[in-house]
């Protein structure tokens, strides 16, 4: 067996020339981005209940997709699997305090909404 040392002279960006500078960012432009991280965002999303079916993160900025399951079980889902700073935490919790009463109101049998097709309307537009 036999050892070999390799010594390589690192610098930081700013101490490279304009030239090298331009030359680095156009070699490594690509270096956090050139692999199928989306394939995350799918699989996390099937997790909690939604289907992706496009995404554009460049001038779209936008993200569309189909409910697997019902919009309060996706909600709840992301309560269990997604952290309370995240920004679908935050979505979850706005959609539960808006379609919880209305929820609650439809199923309470001395409401005069009981099985309502008002409430009924109401929680489809909401989900």
């Amino acid at each position: 067996m036999r050892t070999q040392i390799i010594e390589k002279v690192l610098y930081k960006f700013e101490e490279l020339t304009e030239e090298q500078k331009e030359n680095a960012i156009e070699k490594l432009s690509d270096i956090n981005v050139d692999f199928d991280w989306w394939q995350f965002i799918y699989e996390d999303a099937e997790r909690i209940g939604l289907k992706i079916t496009g995404f554009d993160i460049g001038r779209g900025s936008y993200c569309k997709g189909n409910f697997i399951l019902s919009a309060n079980e996706v909600a709840q889902n992301i309560f269990n699997k997604h952290g309370e700073k995240c920004e679908t935490y935050k979505t979850a919790k706005n959609f539960m305090e808006d379609w919880q009463p209305v929820f609650n109101d439809y199923m309470d049998e001395s409401s005069p909404n009981y099985e309502s097709g008002k409430s009924e309307d109401k929680l489809m537009e909401m989900e």
